[in-house]
């Protein structure tokens, strides 16, 4: 027997041999439960009363498992929830104000499920979340509207999410985002001042997409500690493409540089402190002799 004043309740099982679990209100019995995690469990729901007398929760993790509905009322009775995490499940769509009840929510997985679109207002009433994990859904698109509830965001990832391209709007809705994972997507250019209202970003990662062209300016504005561009497939950068910008580390490795402009990294002199070209086998210029590129970077980091 489980007493019944623990605060942590934590369920799984080996990869091979997974529990067939469901979930009702057999909670109610713990009125000290802070965190719950049932992992591997093969549920297929959440019961609308599951939780509904679980004022205490603050965690909640049903990763790993066979969800593929929700509904609102699954979550009635957690208003103190900070972290949900339902990666790893079967979810293909989920409706406008799914999770209205978690207005202290503050970190939301879904990465790893079947959602295909963002509905509008997915997101309504989650005036704290700091944390979203979209990562590894067959999204496509994200229509710039259905962002405006995640104005708090401090990071988001869209890794791997088949996305083609983003819409200048976008980023407008996302004031202080601060970590950006774009990752294993279709993205082929970035634009000219694509990321301008993003004040407060200071990641940006955009390895493995099919990146072909960075335009000039495009990161004007930013002040990054890390920006990450590996794996794509280009071949050139615009004289001012980092104008007006400040960078830490920057990663251009394994992309298909025949030559760079001399003058390419000045405008990262004084900040810049690790530049990653490592596995470009294509260039061809001597004009762009490593030597001459890295003279202008004086706290480069040997």
């Amino acid at each position: 027997m489980i007493s019944t004043l623990v605060d942590v309740i934590e369920i799984s099982a080996p990869n091979d041999k997974p529990n067939n679990l469901t979930l009702g209100p057999l909670f109610y019995r713990f009125p000290r439960l802070k965190k719950l995690r049932i992992t591997k469990s093969r549920i297929p729901a959440i019961g609308s009363s599951t939780f509904r007398y679980r004022l205490s929760l603050q965690t909640l993790d049903l990763s790993e498992n066979r969800i593929e509905h929700l509904i609102d009322s699954n979550f009635r009775g957690l208003s103190q929830l900070e972290t949900l995490n339902l990666s790893h499940n079967l979810l293909s769509e989920l409706a406008s104000g799914t999770f209205q009840q978690l207005y202290r929510l503050k970190h939301l997985s879904l990465a790893h499920n079947r959602l295909e679109t963002i509905t509008t207002r997915l997101f309504y009433n989650l005036s704290q979340l700091t944390t979203l994990d979209l990562s590894h859904n067959p999204i496509g698109e994200i229509p710039p509207k259905n962002m405006i509830d995640l104005r708090p965001l401090q990071h988001l990832s869209l890794r791997n999410c088949q996305l083609k391209q983003i819409h200048s709007l976008f980023y407008q809705n996302l004031p202080n985002l601060k970590i950006f994972d774009l990752r294993d997507n279709h993205l082929q250019i970035i634009h000219s001042y694509e990321f301008s209202s993003l004040h407060q970003l200071i990641d940006l990662y955009l390895d493995y997409n099919h990146l072909n062209q960075i335009d000039s300016h495009a990161f004007v504005g930013l002040n990054l500690n890390r920006l990450t561009m590996s794996n794509n497939y280009l071949m050139k950068l615009m004289e001012q493409t980092f104008s007006n910008c400040t960078i830490v580390e920057l990663d251009l490795s394994s992309n298909n540089f025949t030559a760079f402009d001399t003058k390419i990294f000045e405008p990262l002199s004084n900040e810049l402190r690790k530049l990653s070209l490592n596995n470009i086998t294509t260039l061809k210029e001597p004009s762009t002799s490593v030597s001459r590129l890295l003279s202008p970077l004086r706290q480069l980091e040997h």
